[in-house]
């Protein structure tokens, strides 16, 4: 007890503990082989080996390529950019990581939408620093331009994380309210737009045009949800090369694996796949909303490949849900007591989760 006393006087953070994310990996003392998982909002059409038959040929006993080159150059040609604006990372949550390590004082604010995704808020306990949260309340997540304006100003935050499509919501904001926004941010804050749910849209605006227009602008992606990587942990981000050189300063060597790599590069060659999965996802979500609807549940409208569900109590419910080895996201940790979180998945793992809402419906 004494050593702790002395270590928090000598820390620039609190400590915390572990923070609460999807996944049914985390359901201690449940055999989670049996559970399905609708809590987490990953592509269902995983791509099968054929696709990835190279990571078959890496050598384990050789270091991964430290600055993930054929990756880069790959990215930098599909967004018609130069190497120097794109940063790999393992997962996009390490570049959220990295931007507080870089650039966040104890004395600092950050701001971010709210309820949006919890690494915002988590970190800024962490850092000791001030968290001040942009609104956007059930069920329409209105988007107040000038009140949040206002708030910049006045807050001069030193980070702003606005997630777009935000999560768990699922609203995409315009084009012109991100512009209206950017225009009125101070190069002192840099404006990380979070587009990690941005593929699973459909009509989607690019957001990439704007990097050559706000240098404080910084952009992350995540292959994660894409192409169903989650096991690899890998995403970019996009932004000035000046804001690549502290992330890449900072990061640890080797920090992004063989497997990682190869596997993105092997996917972003296969046009196709992601295409093809958004129709699939986009068709199994009316079907799943219409069904909802006719159970008489209330279905928060949403532009990606999940949805919040109103319900009396979001923590009874899915306790009653993990139950029947169906498990949701619990939306409490995001101040959302009254909403769960449904991802699509595939038709014959929807119809189950019917199956139980329906029977639970009639018991309500």
């Amino acid at each position: 007890m004494i050593y702790q006393e002395e270590l928090i006087k000598i820390s620039r953070i609190t400590t915390r503990v572990q923070r609460k994310h999807g996944g049914k990996n985390a359901l201690v003392g449940r055999n989670i082989h049996k559970i399905l998982d609708f809590s987490v909002s990953i592509n269902p059409y995983t791509p099968s080996m054929s696709k990835l038959i190279k990571l078959k040929k890496i050598k384990i006993n050789e270091y991964p390529d430290p600055t993930c080159t054929e990756l880069k150059n790959i990215l930098a040609e599909y967004h018609n950019l130069q190497k120097s604006n794109i940063f790999i990372a393992n997962g996009s949550a390490e570049i959220i990581t990295l931007l507080f390590f870089c650039f966040v004082n104890n004395s600092d604010t950050i701001m971010a939408l709210w309820p949006s995704y919890g690494d915002y808020r988590y970190y800024a306990t962490v850092t000791k620093t001030r968290f001040i949260p942009i609104l956007v309340n059930p069920p329409n997540f209105f988007l107040n331009i000038n009140a949040i304006i206002d708030s910049v100003k006045l807050h001069n935050p030193k980070l702003f994380f606005f997630c777009n499509p935000t999560n768990p919501s699922g609203k995409y904001y315009s084009e012109k309210e991100v512009e209206t926004l950017l225009d009125n941010t101070p190069r002192t804050t840099i404006f990380i737009l979070d587009e990690a749910y941005v593929n699973f849209t459909s009509p989607k605006w690019d957001s990439i045009k704007f990097i050559n227009k706000y240098p404080n602008l910084i952009i992350l992606r995540s292959f994660t949800k894409d192409y169903a990587l989650t096991a690899f942990r890998i995403g970019y981000s996009v932004s000035f090369s000046e804001l690549v050189t502290y992330l890449e300063t900072t990061a640890p060597s080797w920090h992004v694996n063989s497997y990682a790599q190869v596997a993105c590069i092997q996917m972003l060659k296969d046009t196709n796949f992601l295409k093809n999965s958004v129709i699939k996802i986009k068709k199994e979500k009316l079907r799943m909303t219409k069904r909802l609807l006719k159970l008489g549940y209330e279905v928060i409208p949403s532009d990606i490949n999940s949805f919040l569900l109103k319900v009396e109590n979001a923590k009874r419910i899915t306790n009653f849900l993990l139950e029947k080895n169906i498990y949701v996201r619990d939306c409490s940790s995001y101040d959302l007591p009254k909403y769960i979180r449904i991802s699509v998945k595939k038709k014959s793992d929807n119809n189950k989760l019917l199956f139980v809402l329906k029977a639970l419906r009639k018991s309500l």
